[in-house]
């Protein structure tokens, strides 16, 4: 049982190695995202951690028509991120880092709902990996934000709207979840509410 996440983590990589395989080097658009942790679906860990995060994409350049009004396509993610702790000593934090860095590679499935204008909505949905610089997070007592590991898997599902102007951008929202898939036995993970801006090249 323990082994289903290494195996499904290998499968769905050889999947992306071989989407990978028909790009090329140049990234297709930059994006840029902020966030603040969230206690939405882990009420028992508080914290106040900020994320931002700058990342690159490179399209799949892949089109399929799923109904008369959506398609899939995708595109991978190269991401930097920085977490920051905003608890002072008045808040009675814990004793982990205050500062973590963390970079995240990601397959990302997109669904567009084509409307035959200059927005379309999408929905962005990802699995990858990332690693990070510290396993143990500040937040509030009694213990740290115990990652247990420093490599995680990274998940998101975003919504948003892309805008076919003469400045091409888009705009979305949604969550990203980091853990280690109980790999270890510290796994309380992270759960971020992110905005996203990103304009392709």
């Amino acid at each position: 049982m323990k082994n289903k996440p290494k195996i499904a983590l290998a499968i769905y990589l050889a999947v992306a190695a071989s989407t990978a395989s028909a790009l090329d080097l140049k990234p297709d658009a930059i994006a840029v995202s902020y966030g603040k942790y969230t206690e939405a679906f882990r009420s028992d860990l508080p914290a106040n951690l900020e994320n931002t995060r700058l990342s690159v994409r490179w399209d799949w350049n892949k089109n399929w028509q799923l109904s008369e009004n959506w398609s899939a396509g995708g595109y991978f993610d190269l991401g930097y991120s920085q977490w920051r702790s905003r608890l002072s000593r008045s808040d009675n934090p814990s004793d982990g880092a205050e500062k973590v860095w963390q970079v995240g590679f990601s397959p990302v499935l997109r669904l567009n709902y084509e409307m035959n204008s200059l927005v379309t909505p999408f929905i962005d949905l990802g699995a990858g990996v990332s690693y990070q610089s510290k396993k143990d997070i500040q937040k509030e007592k009694p213990t740290d934000l115990n990652m247990g590991t420093h490599v995680q898997f990274e998940l998101r599902g975003m919504a948003g709207l892309k805008f076919d102007t003469s400045l091409p951008f888009e705009v979305s929202a949604g969550f990203m979840h980091y853990s280690n898939a109980d790999l270890n036995s510290d796994n309380e993970g992270a759960d971020f509410f992110m905005v996203n801006v990103a304009f392709p090249f």
